[in-house]
């Protein structure tokens, strides 16, 4: 197999004129400037120039190795590529052979050439057939190699068949590439998405942890009550101890009252007794005594009536003991109630999440819970930080929905990415098949050649034998 380096185009009837690039197959090496050859995509003869053309080799897929047609070079001599013409033309030396339209019966006077014997030039119409058949018997040995190529090549052309439909296959698959590399970055977001889960998954839990501590924050609501009507209980504790000993005083003070009434008749006595007069001194800071005793007993009216104002603020301390804590609480749930607004709008946000509707009852539940809990402060930081995140979760919810029949894809395409590892080596198959492709075209218009020159072949040797005969 050649191919031409350059364009050629002569005025010589019988040379054969061509572009650069085309393939030929060559029937007869006539001289060293002139062959006779056949071009492969139409099957037209004639003489080219040795000069314009190069060889170029077939590669053979089966066994491996390059496929040379069976002709042999000029003894001697090489052939130099070059666009120049050789210095005289193919006429003025060769008597070229008839076309290969004439081998089938219908002879053509050749020209008669300078230097050649006139012998030659009375050849008859059978000889000329057969000095013609000689080139052809040297095509067919080129042939021969070239049928044995095509055989190599035959399951070559099943395997392009099947290439085409898998190259349809690759054009259908590119789509699914670019699905591909975006699914690798979904895979990625998943894993990220993965610790998320998990942190919801610990919310919950921990949404049913604040449930149990309502009944707790309710009891310690309770017990803080108690602790400050005991604190006040205290207090009171250590006027009854005062008072229960100003009772044993006033017990004390009983006997002396009745001592008393029995020195007020001796004193009376003792107003006549002059000696009786340092008694009454002493008499007289008894007095004095006794006035202090007035303003005690009034002291203890003022305590009795205390003491009964005292059981009427009972109920009322426990009013302003609950009133306190209830203040205090307040405090608490003023920065809960700027919690409470972002939540709210965020609770707009997680009504539209079809995921998160569980979420949002145990939160409701839980907002409820932390109105009255001082405690849980930290843990609505946290929700807050919790309700930014399901913010931005939003958007990801339906990538979430769309990754679902993603994933369900990507199962399907399980078996494509294997395909797609021998699809990549098929493709580095197809990229060397490519000059196969070219080849195989140019031998699909020299086997139409061939089985032309079959039929001349067996009228040829139909002839011979008549000849020999004769």
């Amino acid at each position: 197999m050649y191919r031409s380096l350059y364009a050629f185009r002569s005025p010589e009837p019988n040379s054969l004129h061509f572009a650069a690039g085309e393939t030929f197959l060559i029937l007869e090496r006539s001289n060293q400037h002139w062959w006779l050859g056949s071009r492969s995509s139409s099957g037209e003869s004639g003489y080219i120039p040795a000069s314009y053309i190069e060889r170029i080799q077939v590669r053979d897929r089966e066994e491996g190795r390059g496929t040379r047609p069976r002709t042999g070079w000029l003894d001697g001599r090489g052939i130099a590529l070059s666009r120049r013409l050789p210095a005289e033309p193919c006429a003025a030396w060769l008597a070229l052979p008839e076309p290969r339209s004439s081998l089938a019966g219908t002879p053509r006077t050749s020209r008669s050439l300078t230097g050649t014997p006139r012998a030659l030039h009375s050849l008859t119409a059978t000889a000329r057939t057969l000095r013609s058949l000689a080139g052809t018997a040297r095509a067919l040995r080129s042939l021969t190699a070239t049928a044995r190529t095509l055989r190599s090549l035959a399951g070559t052309a099943r395997a392009l068949r099947s290439l085409t439909a898998t190259a349809r296959t690759l054009r259908s698959l590119a789509g699914t590439a670019r699905a591909l590399r975006s699914l690798t970055a979904t895979a990625r977001t998943l894993r990220s998405l993965a610790g998320t889960a998990r942190a919801l998954r610990s919310l919950t839990a921990t949404a049913r942890t604040l449930r149990s501590l309502a009944g707790t924050a309710r009891a310690l609501r309770s017990l803080t009550a108690t602790a400050r009507t005991l604190r006040s209980l205290a207090g009171t504790a250590r006027a009854l101890r005062s008072l229960t000993a100003t009772a044993r005083t006033l017990r004390s003070l009983a006997g002396t009252a009745r001592a008393l009434r029995s020195l007020t008749a001796t004193a009376r006595t003792l107003r006549s007794l002059a000696g009786t007069a340092r008694a009454l001194r002493s008499l007289t800071a008894t007095a004095r005594t006794l006035r202090s005793l007035a303003g005690t007993a009034r002291a203890l009216r003022s305590l009795t009536a205390t003491a009964r104002t005292l059981r009427s603020l009972a109920g009322t301390a426990r009013a302003l003991r609950s009133l306190t804590a209830t203040a205090r609480t307040l405090r608490s749930l003023a920065g809960t109630a700027r919690a409470l607004r972002s939540l709210t709008a965020t609770a707009r946000t997680l009504r539209s999440l079809a995921g998160t509707a569980r979420a949002l009852r145990s939160l409701t539940a839980t907002a409820r819970t932390l109105r009255s809990l001082a405690g849980t402060a930290r843990a609505l930081r946290s929700l807050t930080a919790t309700a930014r995140t399901l913010r931005s979760l939003a958007g990801t919810a339906r990538a979430l929905r769309s990754l679902t029949a993603t994933a369900r894809t990507l199962r399907s395409l399980a078996g494509t990415a294997r395909a797609l590892r021998s699809l990549t080596a098929t493709a580095r198959t197809l990229r060397s098949l490519a000059g196969t492709a070219r080849a195989l075209r140019s031998l699909t218009a020299t086997a139409r050649t061939l089985r032309s020159l079959a039929a001349t072949a067996r009228t040829s040797e139909q002839q011979g034998a008549e000849t020999g005969r004769n």
